[in-house]
Protein backbone atom coordinates (compact mmCIF):
# COMPACT_ATOMS: atom_id res chain seq x y z
CA UNK A 1 0.00 0.00 0.00
CA UNK A 2 2.88 2.08 0.48
CA UNK A 3 4.18 1.98 -2.68
CA UNK A 4 1.09 2.77 -4.73
CA UNK A 5 0.92 6.02 -1.91
CA UNK A 6 4.79 6.65 -3.31
CA UNK A 7 4.02 6.27 -6.59
CA UNK A 8 0.94 8.53 -6.66
CA UNK A 9 2.73 11.07 -5.20
CA UNK A 10 5.23 11.21 -7.24
CA UNK A 11 2.86 11.58 -10.42
CA UNK A 12 0.59 14.11 -8.99
CA UNK A 13 2.89 17.27 -7.25
CA UNK A 14 4.27 17.74 -10.98
CA UNK A 15 0.52 18.39 -11.86
CA UNK A 16 0.58 22.04 -10.74
CA UNK A 17 3.93 23.01 -12.55
CA UNK A 18 2.95 21.91 -15.37
CA UNK A 19 -0.27 24.06 -15.62
CA UNK A 20 2.06 27.29 -15.47
CA UNK A 21 2.57 29.56 -18.37
CA UNK A 22 5.77 29.07 -19.79
CA UNK A 23 5.73 33.06 -20.98
CA UNK A 24 5.43 34.12 -17.54
CA UNK A 25 9.00 34.92 -17.32
CA UNK A 26 8.99 36.58 -20.59
CA UNK A 27 9.08 41.24 -20.43
CA UNK A 28 4.79 42.33 -20.91
CA UNK A 29 6.07 43.69 -24.81
CA UNK A 30 7.04 39.93 -26.18
CA UNK A 31 3.38 39.22 -25.63
CA UNK A 32 1.92 42.28 -27.07
CA UNK A 33 1.11 40.98 -30.69
CA UNK A 34 2.99 43.09 -33.29
CA UNK A 35 0.92 45.88 -35.09
CA UNK A 36 1.52 48.32 -37.85
CA UNK A 37 1.11 51.60 -37.70
CA UNK A 38 2.35 52.52 -41.42
CA UNK A 39 1.28 49.84 -43.97
CA UNK A 40 -0.81 46.95 -43.61
CA UNK A 41 -3.32 44.84 -46.15
CA UNK A 42 -4.71 45.16 -49.45
CA UNK A 43 -2.20 47.94 -51.33
CA UNK A 44 -3.00 49.37 -54.95
CA UNK A 45 -0.63 51.86 -56.55
CA UNK A 46 0.70 53.29 -59.42
CA UNK A 47 4.12 54.61 -60.50
CA UNK A 48 4.65 57.43 -63.30
CA UNK A 49 8.49 58.52 -64.22
CA UNK A 50 10.35 59.91 -67.13
CA UNK A 51 13.14 57.05 -68.22
CA UNK A 52 16.40 57.66 -69.95
CA UNK A 53 16.39 54.64 -72.01
CA UNK A 54 18.77 52.57 -74.70
CA UNK A 55 17.50 49.63 -76.62
CA UNK A 56 18.78 47.71 -79.66
CA UNK A 57 16.18 45.22 -80.86
CA UNK A 58 16.65 42.75 -83.88
CA UNK A 59 14.11 40.53 -86.13
CA UNK A 60 13.27 37.05 -84.53
CA UNK A 61 14.12 35.38 -87.65
CA UNK A 62 17.73 33.41 -86.65
CA UNK A 63 19.63 34.32 -89.66
CA UNK A 64 18.85 38.51 -88.84
CA UNK A 65 20.03 38.36 -85.78
CA UNK A 66 23.11 40.76 -86.55
CA UNK A 67 23.87 44.20 -87.01
CA UNK A 68 22.66 44.80 -90.76
CA UNK A 69 19.33 44.50 -88.87
CA UNK A 70 19.69 45.89 -85.45
CA UNK A 71 17.24 48.95 -84.68
CA UNK A 72 18.88 50.83 -81.49
CA UNK A 73 17.00 53.46 -79.42
CA UNK A 74 18.43 56.06 -77.82
CA UNK A 75 19.47 57.28 -74.90
CA UNK A 76 16.82 58.88 -75.33
CA UNK A 77 14.21 60.50 -72.59
CA UNK A 78 10.55 58.36 -72.36
CA UNK A 79 7.96 58.35 -70.50
CA UNK A 80 7.03 55.27 -68.21
CA UNK A 81 3.27 54.35 -66.57
CA UNK A 82 3.13 51.01 -64.51
CA UNK A 83 0.45 49.95 -61.60
CA UNK A 84 0.50 47.75 -58.94
CA UNK A 85 -1.76 45.72 -56.92
CA UNK A 86 -0.63 43.30 -53.72
CA UNK A 87 -0.48 43.33 -50.20
CA UNK A 88 1.37 44.75 -46.93
CA UNK A 89 2.08 42.08 -44.06
CA UNK A 90 3.79 45.13 -42.31
CA UNK A 91 5.05 47.98 -41.51
CA UNK A 92 8.12 46.13 -42.84
CA UNK A 93 7.49 44.56 -45.67
CA UNK A 94 4.99 44.38 -48.96
CA UNK A 95 4.66 42.47 -52.02
CA UNK A 96 2.85 43.40 -55.34
CA UNK A 97 2.10 42.21 -59.11
CA UNK A 98 2.97 44.70 -61.19
CA UNK A 99 2.27 45.63 -65.53
CA UNK A 100 3.94 48.21 -67.20
CA UNK A 101 3.24 48.84 -70.77
CA UNK A 102 5.43 50.35 -73.23
CA UNK A 103 5.43 53.85 -74.57
CA UNK A 104 8.35 54.29 -76.78
CA UNK A 105 7.98 56.01 -79.63
CA UNK A 106 11.03 57.30 -81.48
CA UNK A 107 11.44 59.47 -85.23
CA UNK A 108 10.00 56.49 -87.20
CA UNK A 109 9.66 53.44 -84.78
CA UNK A 110 6.85 52.43 -82.19
CA UNK A 111 7.12 50.29 -79.85
CA UNK A 112 4.48 47.86 -78.27
CA UNK A 113 4.42 45.81 -75.37
CA UNK A 114 4.20 45.36 -72.11
CA UNK A 115 6.22 43.75 -68.72
CA UNK A 116 4.73 42.10 -65.79
CA UNK A 117 6.83 42.06 -62.62
CA UNK A 118 6.70 40.70 -59.07
CA UNK A 119 7.67 43.61 -56.99
CA UNK A 120 9.10 42.78 -53.08
CA UNK A 121 9.25 46.15 -51.14
CA UNK A 122 10.98 46.33 -48.05
CA UNK A 123 11.58 49.22 -45.69
CA UNK A 124 13.99 48.34 -43.10
CA UNK A 125 14.39 51.20 -41.39
CA UNK A 126 11.29 51.58 -39.53
CA UNK A 127 12.27 51.10 -36.20
CA UNK A 128 14.38 54.05 -36.54
CA UNK A 129 10.88 56.75 -36.74
CA UNK A 130 11.01 59.73 -38.61
CA UNK A 131 11.46 59.98 -41.86
CA UNK A 132 14.09 56.89 -42.24
CA UNK A 133 10.30 54.61 -41.60
CA UNK A 134 9.33 55.50 -44.98
CA UNK A 135 12.42 54.94 -46.84
CA UNK A 136 11.80 51.72 -49.17
CA UNK A 137 14.26 49.67 -51.80
CA UNK A 138 12.71 47.23 -54.05
CA UNK A 139 13.53 44.40 -56.17
CA UNK A 140 11.42 43.37 -59.08
CA UNK A 141 11.70 40.88 -61.34
CA UNK A 142 9.72 38.91 -64.31
CA UNK A 143 9.06 38.75 -68.00
CA UNK A 144 7.73 41.13 -70.79
CA UNK A 145 7.63 41.52 -74.70
CA UNK A 146 8.47 44.30 -76.68
CA UNK A 147 7.65 44.66 -80.39
CA UNK A 148 9.06 47.15 -82.82
CA UNK A 149 7.53 48.52 -85.85
CA UNK A 150 7.94 51.22 -88.59
CA UNK A 151 5.36 54.09 -87.60
CA UNK A 152 4.72 54.81 -91.40
CA UNK A 153 4.23 51.88 -92.83
CA UNK A 154 3.67 49.20 -90.09
CA UNK A 155 5.97 47.01 -91.06
CA UNK A 156 7.95 44.46 -88.42
CA UNK A 157 11.25 45.47 -87.74
CA UNK A 158 12.08 43.59 -84.36
CA UNK A 159 11.90 43.03 -80.83
CA UNK A 160 10.83 39.86 -78.73
CA UNK A 161 10.28 38.36 -75.42
CA UNK A 162 12.89 39.23 -72.41
CA UNK A 163 13.01 39.10 -68.52
CA UNK A 164 13.23 41.63 -66.17
CA UNK A 165 15.21 42.74 -63.57
CA UNK A 166 15.28 45.86 -61.98
CA UNK A 167 15.62 47.71 -58.30
CA UNK A 168 14.32 51.15 -56.97
CA UNK A 169 14.71 53.35 -53.77
CA UNK A 170 11.53 54.96 -52.65
CA UNK A 171 10.53 57.30 -50.48
CA UNK A 172 6.56 58.00 -48.96
CA UNK A 173 7.16 61.83 -48.35
CA UNK A 174 3.06 62.40 -48.31
CA UNK A 175 1.19 60.28 -46.08
CA UNK A 176 -2.80 61.00 -45.39
CA UNK A 177 -4.55 58.41 -43.67
CA UNK A 178 -3.86 54.98 -45.87
CA UNK A 179 -2.83 57.12 -48.89
CA UNK A 180 0.86 57.74 -49.59
CA UNK A 181 3.29 59.12 -52.55
CA UNK A 182 6.66 60.10 -52.86
CA UNK A 183 9.68 60.39 -55.38
CA UNK A 184 11.38 56.79 -56.09
CA UNK A 185 14.65 56.07 -58.48
CA UNK A 186 14.93 53.30 -60.07
CA UNK A 187 16.26 51.22 -62.80
CA UNK A 188 15.72 48.07 -64.40
CA UNK A 189 17.28 45.95 -67.46
CA UNK A 190 15.62 43.74 -69.74
CA UNK A 191 17.54 40.88 -71.62
CA UNK A 192 16.26 38.56 -74.49
CA UNK A 193 17.25 36.73 -77.48
CA UNK A 194 16.57 39.55 -79.95
CA UNK A 195 15.65 42.46 -77.35
CA UNK A 196 18.00 44.29 -74.76
CA UNK A 197 16.76 47.14 -73.45
CA UNK A 198 18.19 49.60 -70.03
CA UNK A 199 16.17 51.89 -68.66
CA UNK A 200 16.79 54.60 -65.71
CA UNK A 201 13.77 56.39 -64.21
CA UNK A 202 13.28 58.65 -61.67
CA UNK A 203 9.65 59.57 -60.72
CA UNK A 204 6.48 59.82 -58.60
CA UNK A 205 5.14 56.81 -56.70
CA UNK A 206 1.06 56.87 -55.29
CA UNK A 207 -0.29 53.90 -53.42
CA UNK A 208 -2.89 53.34 -50.92
CA UNK A 209 -3.12 50.77 -47.88
CA UNK A 210 -5.81 49.62 -46.59
CA UNK A 211 -4.56 49.13 -43.53
CA UNK A 212 -3.80 49.15 -40.45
Amino acid sequence: MKRWLVFAFVLLVPVPALGQSKGDGEPDFMKQPVSASRRRGFLIGATAAPALLYSRSTPTEYAKRNDAFAVTLGPQIVPTVSGFVGAAFADELSVAVEVQPSLVTASDVKVNGFAVAFRVEAWPLVSYGGLLRDLAIVARFGLGNANLSDRATGDALGGGSYSLIGGELMWDAFRFRGLGAGPTLGAAYRSGDTHRQTDVTAGLRLVFYAGP
